[in-house]
């Protein structure tokens, strides 16, 4: 990760952080971070290295959405990926193109604003329609979708973005409106509202 990307990612967090009303960072008032008292687990639960490794994969897998979440919102331009999904979406065969499994060829055959996502999965479907997920977490998704102009109309997510191009995140389940806040700093942040 470049260094602005970086700057970007840490700033976005911030703002979801701020909004969120805190990140659960464990600091008094004045700011001080507190020690995490160790806690005592039954020996069936094992080693505290077993017991951490989830934690671990959890915050991998935060850093891993809100990595998504600041290229797709702050660092994409959102008319040339809806006018490349629409173009592609012509070119390749309908089904889900997992991005990891993929060859240097087959990836090259996606317009450059696509590749710089670095998603999870890209579906077509017959109607034109997109599906670009950009998590590989099993517990978190989102993405875009993109509707080909004749279908530009439908709702297909939790945000739009522009006619045709919808933003969803399960981010939103809990508290629609809240989280649409959120989304609405993030954009702020990066000039994009």
């Amino acid at each position: 990760m470049g260094a602005k990307t970086a700057a970007l990612t840490l700033s976005v967090g911030i703002v979801i952080c701020c909004i969120l009303s805190g990140c659960n960072n464990h600091m008094k008032d004045d700011g001080v971070q507190q020690a995490h008292e160790s806690e005592h687990w039954p020996a069936q639960f094992g080693t505290e290295s077993e017991r951490q490794a989830p934690v671990e994969l959890a915050d991998e897998d935060a850093r891993e959405i809100l990595a998504s979440r600041v290229r797709l919102l702050c660092e994409t331009d959102h008319q040339a990926l809806l006018v490349s999904c629409r173009s592609v979406a012509e070119e390749l065969e309908p089904g889900v193109y997992i991005w990891k499994r993929l060859s240097p060829e087959e990836i090259a055959r996606f317009p450059q604003v696509i590749r710089d996502l670095r998603p999870q999965s890209v579906t077509f479907d017959r109607q034109g329609r997109v599906r670009i997920e950009m998590c590989a977490t099993s517990w978190h998704s989102l993405g875009v979708r993109v509707y080909p102009e004749h279908l530009s109309h439908l709702i297909g997510g939790d945000r739009r973005l522009l006619e045709g191009l919808w933003y969803y995140d399960d981010s939103y389940r809990p508290d629609p409106w809240d989280y649409d806040r959120t989304i609405d700093a993030i954009l702020r942040a990066c000039g994009k509202l």
